[in-house]
């Protein structure tokens, strides 16, 4: 007897639609990288002069000064220290660091120290036609890099330099009453043109303003402000520093005429001097 087959119909293989993948493709547009030129050395209009001691040679002083000046500037640094004999070398050129470093070192002999002259051996170095001087315990805002350039080229020929503001924390100003440290900002010369024969005088709180009016130029007032540390110093720093500037002052005095146009104003100055260091020298 033959046999039935299945109801069960065979399955049929189904059908599959065949699914192409993809990959996913993603368009980058060719991008060039984009690099900040360096600026050019040496194109900045201003010299910036600085008087150090080899022990201003540290970071967190010439170096931190110079971290704040612009990069394509040229700074002209005297270095000075005591010798057996007065001598000064001859300017070395150093374009390794940020800015255009020229450089000299100045010695001087025992008792012959003068600010003055340190000012007037550092401006000699700079081959622009403006000076500006900061110490190694100063700091200058970016924000007024382009204030002190703009201020060379906004004025006329009849103005020979630009009084601007030294800011500082100080007790120098209230020692002479025993008075707490106060917010100073003082107007001072910084910013000055060279070649007129402008010269420094002083042996210490040197002066170039009176040689600039002198002349027969003029003097501006700016807003630009450095910012000075050079008082946050420790009680016996202090008196040391006012010693140092009463016996370099008390020199200059000795050795001009009491006519002298600066006479009066060092004379006073003497005499705060003075009165600071007794007042910090008192016992607690």
């Amino acid at each position: 007897m033959a046999t039935k087959p299945s109801k069960d119909k065979a399955k049929r293989p189904t059908k599959t639609k065949a699914v192409t993948k993809t990959k996913a493709v993603t368009t980058t547009l060719p991008v060039e990288p984009v690099f900040t030129p360096e600026p050019q050395r040496d194109t900045y209009a201003v010299a910036f002069c600085i008087i150090a001691t080899p022990k201003d040679v540290t970071p967190d002083r010439l170096q931190l000064c110079l971290s704040t000046l612009p990069k394509n500037a040229q700074v002209c640094i005297l270095l000075n220290s005591e010798g057996p004999e007065e001598s000064l070398s001859p300017i070395d050129i150093d374009t390794r660091e940020r800015q255009t470093i020229r450089s000299r070192e100045w010695k001087w002999k025992k008792g012959q120290f003068s600010f003055a002259k340190a000012r007037n051996l550092c401006h000699e170095m700079a081959t622009k036609d403006w000076a500006f001087w900061i110490d190694c315990d100063e700091l200058l805002c970016e924000a007024q890099h382009d204030g002190i350039e703009y201020a060379t080229a906004a004025h006329g020929g009849g103005v020979g330099g630009f009084h601007c503001g030294q800011a500082s924390m100080t007790r120098y100003t209230t020692l002479a009453s025993g008075g707490d440290p106060e917010y100073i900002n003082i107007k001072q010369l910084r910013l000055y043109r060279l070649g007129c024969g402008f010269a420094w005088e002083g042996h210490a709180h040197e002066q170039i303003a009176h040689s600039v009016r002198g002349a027969g130029y003029s003097v501006v007032d700016t807003t630009i402000t450095v910012i000075h540390n050079g008082y946050s110093q420790s009680d016996a720093e202090l008196a040391n520093r006012l010693k140092r500037n009463a016996k370099l002052i008390g020199r200059w005095l000795y050795e001009h005429d009491e006519a002298h146009e600066l006479a009066a104003y060092y004379r006073g100055v003497y005499v705060r001097e003075l009165s600071a260091i007794q007042n910090l020298e008192k016992p607690k």
